[in-house]
């Protein structure tokens, strides 16, 4: 089915640009769309948003919710609005989505686009609030309610070399290394001497 659709406030340029691909639609575009002269004859209005004139005449029309606005500022109740520059492709993929309200608003009986008011579009720039990260502060700027910083002053050591290692006997085996620790060898194996076996001749006549 073919909608019928009116152009309100645009330049003769812009008027026979869009004329032509809202008759001609690319391949895989959807369906085309009739262009025809008057508001009341339309099932919808693309609306240039920066013309008061054009503006005003949808509104008292009481057709905002029939329109797409192509501009600057839409007015209160528009459910379509597009920035420039004017782009054919996309004012049509609008008019889709503007048939696409309209007919879920036939099915469920509500007003089209109510179950997405307050929701930014695909035009809209929506910026998250930027945190600025907190800058390192000063030993004297901190709040008294923020922890103090590590410091390795206040670690004591768990033992001492002394404890580590007991002092030995003084001994021939001991050596010094750099004058502070005191290394003890061990004492080297005790090796047992052979046994001595005393041979015997047997002297005594045969």
């Amino acid at each position: 089915m073919r909608h019928r659709i009116v152009l309100c406030g645009f330049s003769e340029f812009e008027h026979r640009a869009m004329h032509f691909s809202f008759s001609h639609p690319a391949a895989g575009g959807g369906p085309g769309y009739d262009v025809v002269t008057s508001l009341d004859e339309a099932d919808f209005a693309v609306v240039d948003a920066d013309s008061a004139s054009a503006v005003e005449g949808v509104v008292r029309a009481a057709r905002v919710a029939d329109a797409v606005f192509v501009g600057a500022v839409a007015p209160a109740g528009a459910l379509s609005h597009l920035q420039r520059p004017i782009d054919p492709t996309r004012i049509l993929r609008a008019v889709s989505e503007l048939r696409s309200m309209h007919a879920m608003s036939d099915l469920s009986g509500e007003p089209p686009g109510s179950s997405h008011a307050g929701l930014p579009t695909l035009d809209d720039l929506v910026l998250a609030p930027l945190v600025a990260p907190r800058k390192p502060t000063r030993a004297w700027d901190r709040r008294a309610d923020d922890p103090a910083p590590s410091s390795f002053a206040s670690l004591k050591p768990i033992a001492s070399i002394d404890s580590v290692i007991p002092a030995a006997s003084p001994s021939p085996a001991q050596v010094t290394i750099s004058g502070q620790v005191t290394v003890t060898a061990p004492p080297p194996p005790v090796i047992p001497a052979p046994p001595v076996v005393v041979v015997r001749a047997n002297t005594a006549p045969p």
